[in-house]
């Protein structure tokens, strides 16, 4: 007996411990001090901004300052790993995109489990992936990008934000449909793409509506087709490669806050109230807009149901592709 229980008190003491801490957490006022919304990417990306815009309304609704602290590198992965680790109060909630949570999983030994490691808060909003070229193109199709990429090798190169990353993952989908070859160069971010594809220097790019509008409508570069299942409000005249003919090739950037594993139930509750109503607001709805993605206020369920459906999604399409990324 005496045995027995020098086993099991330590894990006895343990679960007590963390049962009393919860039941602290619980009755404390929520939340107590500023909270803390981490961004894996640097400032000024289009992340960057609509945390910005969505944090100045929640500090209105939860009567504390909600604040941006950006902890850029490795594709995200360094900021998503202090998020996993950081304490689960309520006080640390984290930007979480399609990449980092979904993607990069399938391909890479990344610092934390998307699955285990936090919990969901609430959908922010989504942009669709698409193809572009310089607006002079001679390729003012896809079908004619497709016809030269076969005939002239200049046109065998594709460049996208990262290595690893969803949009390289859709440009070798995409070849493939395409049954045409292309060379990746990955770029870091998708400003230093996008300056090449105006100046000449790269034939074709994938990437996000997001970050592509502005030269869009600036008569910089155009649009070829969308990635999405139906037309873009903001490029109607544009074809999803559904229509012309490339199944099940549908994807588009999501973004949605999560906070560690272990955040009280309530506190989750209270934060993901808070951003469905920012989300709501027509001020941040229209700088969502503005910057070419599309709100998507949910539940803290409804993105955990949306998680586990997009890690399932694409680990089965980079499995049943057979497509390999070696090296973040």
């Amino acid at each position: 007996m005496k045995k027995w229980l020098s086993r099991v008190a330590p894990a006895l003491i343990a679960s007590a411990m963390m049962t009393a801490s919860g039941v602290a957490l619980a009755s404390e006022e929520f939340p107590s001090k500023s909270v803390r919304f981490v961004v894996p990417f640097s400032a000024g990306g289009g992340g960057d901004v609509l945390c910005r815009v969505v944090a100045q309304e929640m500090s209105k609704i939860l009567g504390k300052q909600v604040y941006v602290e950006n902890i850029p590198g490795a594709s995200g992965q360094i900021g998503t790993r202090a998020v996993a680790r950081a304490s689960p109060d309520g006080h640390t909630i984290m930007f979480g995109s399609i990449g980092p949570m979904t993607v990069g999983p399938h391909f890479f030994d990344l610092p934390y489990d998307t699955l285990n490691d936090f919990q969901a808060v609430g959908r922010l909003s989504s942009a669709v992936g698409l193809i572009v070229v310089k607006a002079d193109s001679p390729a003012r199709t896809l079908e004619e990008f497709v016809a030269l990429a076969k005939a002239d090798p200049a046109y065998r190169t594709y460049g996208t934000s990262s290595h690893g990353g969803p949009n390289h993952l859709a440009g070798e989908m995409f070849q493939r449909a395409a049954g045409i070859e292309l060379q990746h160069a990955p770029y870091k971010g998708d400003s230093g793409a996008m300056t090449d594809v105006m100046a000449g220097v790269l034939p074709v790019m994938f990437t996000t509506l997001g970050s592509v509008l502005t030269q869009i409508n600036g008569g910089n570069l155009r649009a070829l087709a969308t990635f999405g299942d139906v037309r873009s409000r903001f490029l109607p005249d544009v074809p999803t490669l559904k229509e012309l003919g490339y199944k099940d090739m549908q994807y588009s950037a999501w973004f949605g806050v999560y906070v560690p594993s272990g955040t009280p139930e309530e506190r989750v509750q209270k934060l993901s109230g808070a951003l469905k109503a920012s989300l709501e607001s027509p001020g941040v709805q229209e700088a969502v807009l503005a910057i070419g993605n599309d709100p998507e206020p949910s539940t803290a369920a409804e993105l955990d149901a949306w998680t586990k459906h997009e890690y399932q999604r694409w680990g089965e399409v980079i499995r049943t592709s057979g497509i390999k990324i070696d090296g973040p």
